[in-house]
């Protein structure tokens, strides 16, 4: 439970920290507890915008430098901070000594509990510990990883994460996993293909508002672009099945789902550390097709069908120069994760097993599902720790 105070008075300070701390332990709440104070404006702009925040409790007068600057009304900064930052639908309260009508209609009006807390019968305790209430109501955990099949799943057995229990969670088919002491989901929609995985990837995002969201499994791969078993971490994604018919030809007119370009350097420097090409690989030396396997950033295209067609498969080539697969996920996964409300970081990665023909056999099948889980378990250890 991470919790920000912006508050300039100590004793008042002292006073929030203790209801909360009493709380946390009288509700034995699992979730450890932390809370960050800012002692003014200028100090509470950096964790407003670069930290998600379970709950951000304020004072609207308060220096904008130091504890002993000039106490001024922030109301409308503390707004527009927390509306334009990542906590634009963080649980907010406003507690302050000098309530007026004005800053009270403009905090309800943008959804903030506003209290007085200058009445000697406390009524701000029962407003904070009601929105301590809510929180602890709800599940939350610091990660997701979506596989569209039992064995995909199955392949985090074989990674330096820990899986624990099955858990059905309104309706959603969940095994807790952790990686790095952070707690996470592994959820498998209950069928393959684009409609399911965006229901799903939705559903969860929303409800459990996670940091990061991440996929593994196998996929085709574009011959001459890729080895059998390279691990492809997917920056493009598109449904190449998108467009519509016209005299009797289909023409397509695809959406391009991409990674912002900051993570897309960070995706290409992290693959070509050859400790995680290693660590990706342990166990697999010796393997003749494993070690000609590498780890490739690039263009992955789904759709709602398996191809095991070989023209079918150059005619989606012709949609992106640089494809490197094909399979039936990504694609709604990158749109659930771009355009949810609380916009986690995100990965999909996943192994080529078969080049798109007709020789779809079994064999590579768990060798891949382990090296692109452990692709994404390294990834979330390294950037989400």
């Amino acid at each position: 439970m991470n919790i920000l105070i912006i508050e300039d008075n100590p004793e008042k300070f002292n006073e929030l920290d203790e209801c909360i701390r009493s709380w946390h332990k009288l509700r034995e709440i699992r979730s450890e507890l932390k809370i960050h104070h800012a002692v003014g404006m200028k100090e509470a702009y950096n964790p407003i915008y670069n930290m998600k925040f379970d709950l951000i409790i304020f004072d609207i007068y308060m220096p904008a430098n130091t504890p002993n600057g000039e106490d001024q009304n922030f109301s409308n900064e503390i707004i527009y901070a927390k509306n334009e930052s990542k906590n634009k639908l963080t649980e907010a309260i406003v507690l302050t000594a000098l309530p007026n009508s004005e800053d009270k209609t403009l905090f309800n009006e943008n959804g903030i509990t506003f209290v007085s807390y200058s009445d000697a019968r406390k009524p701000w305790e029962g407003a904070l510990k009601e929105k301590l209430e809510r929180l602890a109501q709800r599940i939350k955990f610091d990660f997701l990883i979506f596989c569209a099949l039992t064995k995909e799943r199955n392949a985090f057995n074989n990674t330096n994460a820990i899986l624990g229990k099955s858990l059905d969670i309104d309706g959603l088919n969940c095994q807790e996993i952790t990686i790095n002491e952070k707690k996470g989901l592994c959820i498998k929609p209950s069928n393959m293909g684009l409609v399911s995985m965006a229901i799903t990837v939705t559903r969860s995002i929303e409800m459990f508002e996670p940091e990061f969201v991440g996929m593994s499994g196998i996929c085709a791969g574009k011959s001459g672009s890729v080895n059998m078993l390279d691990v492809i971490a997917c920056t493009v994604a598109w449904n190449y099945q998108e467009g519509k018919y016209e005299d009797g030809k289909f023409i397509q007119q695809p959406h391009q789902s991409c990674q912002p370009d900051e993570i897309k350097t960070r995706i290409e420097q992290f693959i070509e550390d050859p400790l995680i090409i290693k660590t990706v690989k342990t166990g697999f030396i010796g393997n003749e097709v494993v070690e000609r396997s590498g780890i490739k950033a690039g263009a992955i295209a789904s759709g709602s069908t398996v191809v095991a067609d070989e023209l079918m498969m150059q005619e989606i080539n012709s949609q992106y120069r640089k494809m490197l697969g094909l399979e039936m996920e990504i694609q709604a996964f990158h749109e659930a994760a771009l355009q949810s409300t609380c916009k986690p970081n995100f990965l999909a990665a996943k192994t080529v097993i078969d080049l798109g023909d007709k020789d779809k056999g079994d064999d590579f099948q768990m060798i891949g599902s382990i090296m692109s889980a452990r692709l994404i378990c390294e990834y979330i250890a390294r950037f989400h720790s």
